[in-house]
């Protein structure tokens, strides 16, 4: 009769624990999946748009390494224009063909001019230079996008 008694007492505290084991692994899974599949934040992260903070913008994050700016600079000219000089040195072995644009700007960072996409070729392992000018003469700053041939 003990022996009964004792085997129902284990079964029920087995049986309870299986419970409680069971909820604490749905719990666990569920917080897993929470914080698993929220969003993340990364590293490189800016509040200011990067067009404020960089005049050169590879779209492409290999051209970065692959072709690097040597140089680049603007100078107002006396006529009033933006003047844009671009240095790329093409670290690939081979020709390649990137596509730039231009977003000129004025005082107040508001775009008043942009360029469409135009190709740039750059010789295998050469200093590719660049210039460009700004129709219009109220251009202050400017915004340079790189990226590959599309």
């Amino acid at each position: 009769m003990k022996l009964k008694k004792l085997e129902k007492e284990q079964s029920f505290i087995i049986e309870g624990h299986n419970k409680d084991m069971i909820k604490n692994f749905i719990i666990l899974y569920l917080l897993i999946q929470v914080f698993a599949c929220s969003p993340y934040i990364g590293s490189r992260t800016t509040t200011k748009p990067l067009e404020l903070e960089n005049n050169l913008i590879y779209l492409d994050n290999a051209l970065l390494s692959q072709i690097p700016c040597e140089n680049l600079s603007y100078k107002k000219l006396s006529n009033g224009h933006l003047k844009i000089n671009a240095k790329f040195f093409n670290m690939i072995n081979s020709t390649t063909v990137c596509q730039i644009k231009i977003k000129f700007k004025d005082e107040h960072d508001n775009i008043i001019e942009e360029t469409s996409w135009m190709p740039l070729t750059l010789p295998r392992k050469e200093i590719t230079n660049f210039q460009h000018l700004s129709l219009n003469t109220d251009a202050i700053n400017f915004t340079l996008f790189l990226r590959k041939f599309r």
